[in-house]
């Protein structure tokens, strides 16, 4: 709540300090990520592969957000903003390395559409569906129902990545027996040469 007017000097020391103590916890957790890109992330990738790796971001985003929704406190929210934060930087790296499973020519156009398109609608998706929420429900219900909301689309977007592994073996197998230049199909065998893959073994 703002109320307009002087400020005395105890709530400015109680705004600092809490300002203070919120970035505190962002640097710790931007370190925190900064460690698991230099040290694991390229090690993860390998052992267990690229779309294993992308679907460890919506898996702990649930499990963190379901215990922010079980037992909501202040612990359990820094616990599933720095699980979110971690776990997005991995599926970030695992995101940019499926691309190399389409062809050249495409893989560009192909991120453009889902950066320049897809992001955005997903992001007006949710705020159409905060302000929903806002306007629909009484305010000492709105974190309880908005935890659950991200509850719901952490499980759904597990769910919709998982059959994304078979179609990403798909494009490398066409790839490897197409008429695609030997760069193009070194990046085939080198993906399907990596875990998660069904069958890959044979083609290889």
């Amino acid at each position: 709540e703002y109320t307009y007017g002087p400020i005395d000097s105890e709530s400015k020391s109680y705004a600092d300090a809490l300002t203070h103590n919120f970035g505190q916890i962002q640097t710790l957790i931007f370190s925190l990520l900064f460690l698991v890109q230099v040290l694991f992330a390229s090690g993860i990738l390998r052992r267990i592969g690229v779309m294993q790796t992308y679907a460890l971001a919506p898996l702990f985003s649930f499990f963190s957000f379901a215990a922010m929704f079980i037992h909501p406190a202040f612990f359990t929210t820094i616990l599933a903003k720095g699980v979110f934060e971690v776990s997005s930087g991995l599926g970030k790296n695992a995101y940019l390395a499926s691309f190399y499973a389409l062809r050249e020519e495409v893989r560009g156009e192909a991120k453009e559409v889902i950066d320049g398109i897809g992001k955005p609608i997903g992001l007006l998706f949710g705020t159409f569906a905060l302000l929903a929420l806002e306007a629909l429900l009484p305010t000492d219900k709105m974190i309880q129902q908005t935890t659950m909301l991200l509850v719901g689309i952490s499980m759904i977007s597990f769910f919709v990545v998982l059959p994304l592994r078979a179609e990403y073996t798909s494009a490398s197998k066409k790839k490897l027996f197409s008429e695609l230049d030997i760069t193009e199909k070194m990046n085939a065998i080198e993906i399907l040469g990596q875990r998660g893959h069904l069958l890959s073994e044979e083609c290889l």
